[in-house]
């Protein structure tokens, strides 16, 4: 057979493959985002990425999630027609996860797997209290506050969907989102006035710019977030012409970023 022939040939068997274990699915969730915001409408299980661990979602608990219903799969033991979900464990706090077992060696804490448990969560609106409320962005990172533009390489923040405001210290040695905050409290209260939006706690959360504003209470001290309304523009050497976008906040009196997306290079 002549090269010309069998490069035909491949080609084509490789097209065939292709559009044999092709997958065709319906996004769920409003104006094209990624993730978006559900509660769970009763108490079930489900794996973390990479492992056959299962961790427990409480009924009523609101997580971030990417939800999407398969119309098509033509692969064994299909998921055809089945609601299917990836929840993003980021925006869930320590105390809803304390419990958990540690991932197994190739797992990842952060996130489940994509599983067939879909129809245990109800879609609502984005929670008023996150650290980030302004726009639609649902990238994984989505609401979590960084010191830096590398979200491994800086200190970061997150108001989490259930009432909690966490403080994680830089991994310098691993330089990835470790499961236990260095410091966090309940959320008590929480004032919107303008681009600012405050926290009140009961005790002082280490590594924060808080501040003590009550001798006793539930609402003895105050985190400050300024919204800078402002949009920061970052091209790594590495990213092939590629910018990134960051949204700038203050926390205190220091400067923090979440993401916003990227353009293209």
């Amino acid at each position: 057979m002549s090269k010309l022939k069998e490069f035909l040939v491949e080609s084509a068997i490789v097209l065939l493959f292709s559009m044999v274990f092709v997958t065709v699915v319906k996004a769920d969730g409003s104006q094209g985002a990624t993730y978006q915001f559900y509660k769970a409408n009763q108490t079930f299980q489900i794996k973390m990425y990479g492992t056959n661990q299962p961790v427990t979602i409480k009924k009523g608990t609101v997580v971030k999630a990417m939800k999407y219903t398969e119309v098509q799969n033509v692969l064994p033991k299909s998921d055809a027609g089945k609601s299917m979900a990836q929840i993003n464990f980021k925006l869930l706090s320590y105390k809803a996860r304390q419990t958990w077992p540690k991932p197994h060696p190739g797992g990842n804490w952060t996130r489940s797997a994509l599983k067939p448990e879909g129809d245990y969560l109800t879609q609502v609106s984005m929670p008023k209290g996150l650290l980030v409320n302004d726009n639609l962005s649902m990238e994984e990172d989505y609401g979590i506050l960084s010191r830096s533009y590398h979200f491994g390489k800086g200190d970061r923040v997150v108001a989490t969907t259930d009432g909690y405001l966490e403080y994680y210290a830089r991994d310098y040695k691993n330089d990835h989102f470790v499961s236990k905050p260095t410091s966090y409290a309940k959320i008590n209260k929480i004032s919107i006035v303008g681009n600012k939006k405050y926290f009140y706690y009961r005790h002082h959360i280490k590594g924060l710019l808080d501040k003590k504003v009550h001798q006793s209470g539930q609402q003895k001290y105050r985190l400050t977030e300024i919204n800078l309304k402002r949009d920061v523009k970052y091209s790594p050497a590495d990213s092939d012409g590629e910018t990134f976008v960051y949204s700038a906040y203050k926390l205190g009196n220091r400067k923090y970023y979440t993401s916003a997306g990227s353009l293209g290079g």
